[in-house]
């Protein structure tokens, strides 16, 4: 297991103090505040240990309310908002210095046999016929020479715990007038156990991953363009069948709207076999620099 996949399982382990309050154990990531996926993953963690085995995760919906500071802990306080027969219900808030800075509702139920149908995965290369990140590098500064211009490609970035591999790099990096999905592989690079919970922690984890930057492409601006600043504001997901996180993913994104200083994207995750595992949907604040 490479050092960064260890350090996201790390943020799945929380320090239980009571019934229902919950408090980070290991140190913040970020960039200038803690990293949304972490937030969403660390409440789905507090919410499902408050729960019996055979209550699953289903949905959440979550609001990120104010900026966070990856120096600091951050509590998680669960309350109980309905305990039927098949379903539950859990609100989760997160507080920094006392400060509430990201709240979510959780839906959670007993699995159960009925009616069943599900999307069409898109036609897609196999994730070793797309760009990795040291491709993804190389080209980013072919679209933006005088950006990040001393990025070495021969070992761009640190490992990443989230493997990525994009379907359509250049289509998505460079202008564009034209709206088009967005497809990534995506999986956790390490290999983790069978508890179905733990992948959807990973998956949601993973699912803040770059997922508004499809946004830039209706306004001739590119995929990833340096004057692209993005804030997410919601996001949600429903998980649909059983699946693998630290198997390849396929992640199909849609920009639906763009207004108000606000972007919607929506979302479908596959498995290997085209199978629908899950959906998503955030908004981003959207600003432009320069």
């Amino acid at each position: 297991m490479n050092q960064a996949a260890e350090k996201v399982l790390g943020h799945l382990v929380l320090k239980q103090s009571s019934d229902d309050l919950f408090t980070t154990v290991n140190k913040n990531e970020g960039w200038g505040q803690v990293f949304g996926g972490q937030l969403m993953a660390q409440a789905v963690c507090a919410a499902t240990a408050t729960l019996s085995p055979e209550k699953k995760l289903v949905s959440f919906q979550a609001t990120f309310a104010a900026p966070t500071d990856t120096s600091k802990p951050i509590s998680y306080k669960v309350q109980d908002i309905r305990e039927g027969k098949s379903f539950s219900m859990r609100q989760v808030v997160a507080t920094q210095s006392d400060q509430a800075c990201f709240h979510a509702n959780l839906s959670f139920q007993i699995q159960e046999e009925g009616l069943e149908y599900y999307i069409g995965a898109p036609t897609a290369p196999p994730p070793s016929e797309c760009a990795d990140l040291r491709e993804i590098v190389s080209r980013y500064k072919k679209y933006y020479p005088d950006h990040l211009h001393g990025l070495d490609t021969a070992d761009p970035l640190p490992t990443q715990p989230i493997d990525m591999r994009f379907a359509n790099i250049d289509q998505f990096l460079q202008s564009s007038t034209d709206a088009v999905d967005q497809l990534v592989w995506i999986k956790l690079d390490a290999v983790i156990g069978d508890n179905q919970e733990h992948h959807k922690q990973v998956l949601t984890y993973a699912s803040d991953q770059t997922v508004s930057h499809i946004v830039a492409q209706p306004h001739n601006l590119g995929g990833l363009n340096p004057k692209l600043r993005l804030t997410s504001l919601d996001h949600a997901m429903w998980f649909h069948s059983s699946f693998r996180a630290d198997d390849w993913l396929l992640l199909v994104r849609h920009c639906q709207a763009i207004t108000s200083g606000r972007a919607l994207v929506t979302g479908e995750v596959f498995d290997q076999d085209g199978l629908l595992v899950a959906s998503l949907a955030q908004q981003a604040l959207v600003r432009l620099s320069g």
